[in-house]
C-alpha cells in the first residue's frame, strides 16, 4: 500500500511508525485522522454528533498545517455513509470509513451493518460514544444531560454479530495504533468491517510533543494462503476425469488477479461455469456459462464433479443440489464458512486458499495432467457445450427483443435494452433488477452488495463515483429497495460531491416477500383464496420520477416498451452531460394479478 508522505517536519514516517510533533498541546482525534488516512482511508463518510467535534476540529487543523486527514464528507443519513463507504470499498478493494453519532447513529446505519458483513467489506464503523466523565472534570466531559440518556450497557454489542473486531478507545491509548490495528483485522482476510467506539473523554485526551502510531507497513496485515499442493493435485484428477464437470464460484471477482486464469481453466476444461452477479467473475454471454434459473438455483443433477470457488452458498441443499456419488471440492479462504452456525455443504476437498494463488495454480496443474486421450474426450464435449451455448444466447436475444412488441414492459426487456445503449466500461450494480442480459466482458464492471438487506446502491454508487469518478455508475434496483436506499439522502450527496449516477427502478407496486412468494409458501391459503394480500403490495406507489426532479435530478416514467430506449438515452446524456443524477422509473405489471 502507498503511504502518505509528510511534507516537512510537522510529522514524518520512520520504520514504518509515524511521528506526530503535537508541540504544546493537541487531541487525539488528531492521531485518529492521521491513522486513518495513513492506513488507505480517503473519505470519511461523516455524520455530526456533538462529541464527533473532535474529529472536524482535527481534519480542519490537518488540512491548514498540511498533516494527513480523511476528506470530511458529510452525509445525511448514517445507513447512506455507511452504504457510500461500502461502495467505495467495493470499487477499490481499500479500506473506508463511515461515522456516526453514538448509538442512534450506529442504530441508523441498519442493514447496511449486514451487507458490510456479508459482503466482507473492509470498512471501519466508528461511531462517537457518551462521555462518562463527570461534569468539570477535564475535556470531552459530561457538559449535557443527554450524555446520560446516551448510555447504554455495552455499545459494541449492537454490532459484535457483524463485525471482525470491536474495541471502546480509552482516554489511555495509543489512539492512532487503535485505528492502524482495526484497519489490519479489517483488511486481512477473510476481509470484513471492523467498529471503533469513541467516547468524548477519548476523542479529546489531551497530547503533548512527540507522538507515534504503527501505520499498516508495520502492522501489515495478513495474506491467503496458497492451496495444499497435494490436494491441489487431487482436484486436478477429479476435474480431468470427470464427464460432466461444474465450476460454481459467487465472489472470485474480489481478486481480480483469479479472473483470467479462471475463465482459462474453464475453457481448457471445457466445462459448463455457474457465476453469480456479486462481482464481475467471468464474461457474459459466453458459451460455457449457464443460466441461472429462477431465483438463483441451479439445477446440479446434470453434474459429476463440482468445483466450488469463493461461493458461501452455491446451491439450496435438499432441493437442487448435486446427485447421489458427485465428487466435489471447495477453494476458499474459508471453506467451511465460519460465519454461518449450520452449514451442511459436503465436499471431498477443501482447500484453505486465496484463489488468486488457487486459480493459477490448479490452471498449470491441469495443464500438466492432461493426456492426449484427455485433450480430445476434453475438445469433444468443448465443442458440444459451445454450440449449445451459442443457440442459448441467441434463443434469449430472440425473446428479450420479442419483448419489445408487447403491450407491456419486462425486465428482460428492459436489461436487453440497457446493455445495447451502454459501453464495456460502464459500471452496473444490480439490487432487484436483471443483469443477465448485459454484456459484460470486464473486471469491476458488475457488482451486487452481497447480503440479503436492501436500500444499499443508491448511496453505494455515489461512493463508487467519488472513488472512480472517470466511470459511468448505473444501477438496476427494485421499487422497494429503491425506497430502503434514502433517495434524498443518496442523492443530496450525488450533487454535493459531484458524482452523478443512473437509477433504473423496477416498479412492481410490491414486495415479492409479500406477493409471489406468500403465494408460493400457502398456495390454498386464506390470501389466495380472498385476493387479500396486504401487507404486500404498496400501489399506488410513491411518484419516484417526480422526486428525483425534485431533487434536482432528471426523472422520467415510462409504461411502454417502445419508451425504453429514449428515455434510458435522455438519462444517460443527463449523467455524462450535465452531471446530474438521473431516475428512469420504469413501470411493469404489479405482482400477481399482472395490472398495468
Amino acid at each position: 500500500m502507498t503511504q502518505w508522505r509528510m511534507p516537512d517536519l510537522r510529522g514524518r514516517i520512520e520504520d514504518a511508525w509515524y511521528t506526530l510533533d503535537a508541540g504544546e498541546g493537541g487531541e487525539a482525534a488528531e492521531l485518529i485522522m492521521a491513522a486513518m488516512k495513513l492506513g488507505g482511508i480517503d473519505n470519511l463518510w461523516f455524520v455530526s454528533g456533538s462529541e464527533l467535534a473532535a474529529l472536524q476540529e482535527a481534519g480542519a487543523k490537518a488540512k491548514a498545517l498540511g498533516r494527513p486527514a480523511p476528506t470530511i464528507r458529510t452525509m445525511i443519513h448514517e445507513h447512506a455513509a455507511l452504504c457510500a463507504a461500502l461502495g467505495e470499498s467495493m470499487v477499490t478493494g481499500r479500506p473506508t470509513c463511515a461515522c456516526a453519532h453514538v448509538e442512534l447513529g450506529l442504530l441508523n446505519m441498519g442493514g447496511a451493518i449486514h451487507i458490510a458483513s456479508r459482503g466482507g467489506y473492509p470498512t471501519l464503523m466508528l461511531t462517537g460514544a457518551p462521555s462518562a466523565s463527570y461534569p468539570g472534570s477535564g475535556p470531552g466531559d459530561r457538559s449535557h444531560t443527554v450524555y446520560w440518556q446516551q448510555q447504554i450497557r455495552d455499545q459494541g454489542e449492537i454490532v459484535r454479530q457483524y463485525v471482525k473486531w470491536d474495541y471502546k478507545l480509552a482516554p489511555y491509548d495509543n489512539a492512532g495504533m487503535a485505528v492502524t490495528r482495526a484497519l489490519q483485522v479489517a483488511l486481512t482476510p477473510p476481509t470484513g468491517p471492523v467498529y471503533l467506539a469513541m467516547p468524548r473523554e477519548s476523542a479529546q485526551a489531551r497530547i503533548e510533543g512527540i507522538q507515534r502510531f504503527p501505520t499498516l507497513d508495520q502492522l501489515t496485515p495478513g495474506s491467503g494462503p496458497a492451496a495444499d499442493p497435494a490436494q491441489l493435485r487431487q482436484v486436478a484428477q477429479m476435474l480431468i476425469q470427470a464427464e460432466s464437470p461444474v465450476i460454481l464460484t459467487e465472489r472470485l471477482g474480489r481478486n481480480p488477479a483469479a479472473l483470467a486464469p479462471f475463465q482459462d481453466l474453464v475453457e481448457l476444461l471445457g466445462c459448463r461455469v455457474i457465476a453469480s452477479g456479486f462481482r464481475y467473475n467471468f464474461p457474459n454471454p459466453h458459451p460455457l456459462r449457464a443460466p441461472l434459473p429462477h431465483r438463483g438455483f441451479p439445477d446440479l443433477e446434470p453434474y459429476d464433479a463440482i468445483l466450488v470457488v469463493d461461493s458461501p452458498t452455491p446451491w439450496l441443499p435438499g432441493t437442487t443440489g448435486p446427485r447421489a456419488g458427485t465428487r466435489i471440492a471447495w477453494i476458499d479462504i474459508d471453506p467451511i464458512v465460519t460465519w454461518i452456525p449450520m452449514w451442511e455443504y459436503p465436499a471431498d476437498y477443501r482447500l484453505i486458499a486465496d484463489s488468486a494463488l488457487a486459480i493459477p495454480a490448479l490452471l498449470e496443474e491441469v495443464q500438466r495432467q492432461l493426456t492426449p486421450a484427455d485433450r480430445r474426450r476434453i475438445e469433444a464435449r468443448r465443442e458440444r457445450l459451445l454450440d449449445e451455448g451459442r443457440a442459448a444466447i441467441e434463443r434469449d436475444r430472440r425473446a428479450a427483443e420479442a419483448d419489445g412488441a408487447l403491450n407491456h414492459i419486462t425486465p428482460r426487456y428492459v436489461s436487453h435494452v440497457v446493455g445495447r445503449l451502454i459501453d464495456d466500461e460502464t459500471v452496473v450494480l444490480g439490487e432487484g433488477g436483471p443483469t443477465a442480459f448485459i454484456p459484460r466482458s470486464k473486471p469491476g464492471t458488475l457488482y451486487f452488495h452481497g447480503g440479503a438487506s436492501l436500500g444499499y446502491s443508491l448511496a453505494a454508487s455515489v461512493g463508487a463515483k467519488v472513488a472512480q469518478p472517470d466511470r459511468r455508475f448505473l444501477t438496476l434496483v427494485g421499487d422497494g429497495a429503491y425506497s430502503f436506499g434514502l433517495p434524498s439522502q443518496s442523492f443530496w450527496a450525488a450533487h454535493q460531491y459531484r458524482a452523478p449516477f443512473l437509477a433504473i427502478i423496477f416498479n412492481n407496486r410490491g414486495y415479492s416477500t409479500g406477493t409471489t412468494r406468500l403465494r408460493d409458501t400457502y398456495p390454498d391459503g386464506w390470501v389466495v383464496r380472498t385476493g387479500d394480500y396486504s401487507g404486500g403490495f404498496f400501489d399506488p406507489p410513491p411518484n419516484y420520477s417526480a422526486e428525483a426532479q425534485a431533487a434536482g435530478c432528471f426523472g422520467e416514467k415510462v409504461r411502454h416498451p417502445e419508451e425504453v430506449a429514449p428515455a434510458i438515452q435522455r438519462a444517460l446524456d443527463a449523467v455524462d452531460k450535465e452531471g446530474i443524477p438521473a431516475v428512469i422509473d420504469v413501470w411493469l405489471p404489479k405482482h400477481i394479478t399482472g395490472e398495468l
